[in-house]
């Protein structure tokens, strides 16, 4: 699979293949990006924020696991 992010000057563009990908169909979607990848990054660091779980202390004991 291939995927470019690009900034467009103009109506017309071009994307490098691999050669593997030569003589098969292959599908090209255009998709404008609202947010730039920084801004992006911080919702989705903002959204888990409130799940993170300090597990520095935590030990797992697998003989338990298994005493049902």
């Amino acid at each position: 699979m291939v995927i470019r992010t690009m900034t467009p000057t103009n109506k017309r563009v071009t994307v490098e293949i691999p050669e593997e990908y030569i003589n098969h169909p292959v599908r090209i979607s255009v998709v404008r990006l609202d947010v730039d990848a920084a801004q992006r990054r911080k919702e989705i660091d903002a959204l888990f924020a409130e799940f993170e779980t300090d597990l520095s202390g935590f030990k797992f004991n697998r003989d338990e696991l298994y005493d049902r």
